[in-house]
């Protein structure tokens, strides 16, 4: 039921599961890639994190320098204060939960 937010392709949905509009909490999204999707972000503001757990297809996450490939059950901690990217290298679609923290106020 979470607001949808879609590429111009739509070969990448973010579907908000949890917005608390309180700086201090969490934000949730699942997130949906297409097979060959590459989805690039720009940084976000100052000590903002993003932690992603893959629960199905693959994912290659980029943030500055560092590259990961994630599979089902994979998940990985990262700064998201410099531009990242997500693709899905595979042939099926990938479906990933995310939660984004941001710096303490």
């Amino acid at each position: 039921r979470g607001r949808v937010i879609a590429s111009s392709t739509n070969q990448f949905r973010s579907r908000v599961l949890f917005l608390e509009g309180d700086p201090r909490a969490a934000e949730v999204y699942e997130l949906t890639l297409d097979p060959g999707c590459v989805e690039s972000a720009e940084a976000h503001a100052s000590e903002t994190f993003e932690h992603i757990v893959v629960t199905s297809g693959t994912m290659v996450l980029r943030a500055g320098s560092s590259e990961t490939l994630l599979e089902p059950g994979d998940n990985i901690f990262f700064r998201a204060d410099v531009p990242h990217s997500y693709e899905n290298p595979g042939d099926q679609a990938t479906r990933a939960l995310l939660v984004m923290s941001y710096a303490k106020a």
